[in-house]
């Protein structure tokens, strides 16, 4: 890399169009998984606001439920698998780094949760157990 940063694509004057930077939807308390704190399998995680962002905009629902998971599986292409405990899905291919060819674009979807942030299920309030269908 010789410095400088044009963009190929003609859209230069330093905007950032697509908000693929992750600098603008970082909140400074997120410890994101891949760049502050590695991915480990058991890990306890909850989407990130970069995360929550990019569902938005592509309609995508949030699997997580506003809850917590656990990685279950670290990929190899700094993606990871969560189990998400409010529905007990597992989703892939959480970016948990670099997402596209060539290492330009970083992606955190993905923040640690410390044990201590994490209600047990009755003290959230809400009705009976859940049906599986």
């Amino acid at each position: 890399g010789s410095g400088g940063n044009r963009n190929p694509d003609g859209m230069g004057d330093g905007q950032a169009v697509d908000g693929d930077l992750g600098l603008v939807l970082q909140n400074p308390g997120e410890r994101l998984i891949g760049k502050h704190v590695r991915p480990r399998v058991g890990m306890l995680v909850a989407i990130s606001s970069q995360g929550l962002e990019r569902r938005r905009e592509s309609g995508r629902c949030d699997p997580s439920r506003g809850s917590v998971g656990s990685i279950v599986r670290v990929n190899e292409n700094w993606t990871a698998d969560v189990e998400w405990h409010a529905t007990g899905q597992v989703r892939q291919g959480y970016s948990c780094g670099c997402v596209a060819r060539g290492g330009k674009t970083r992606a955190f979807h993905l923040i640690t949760v410390p044990p201590d942030a994490v209600l047990p299920p009755y003290a959230r309030g809400g009705g009976g157990g859940h049906t599986t269908p």
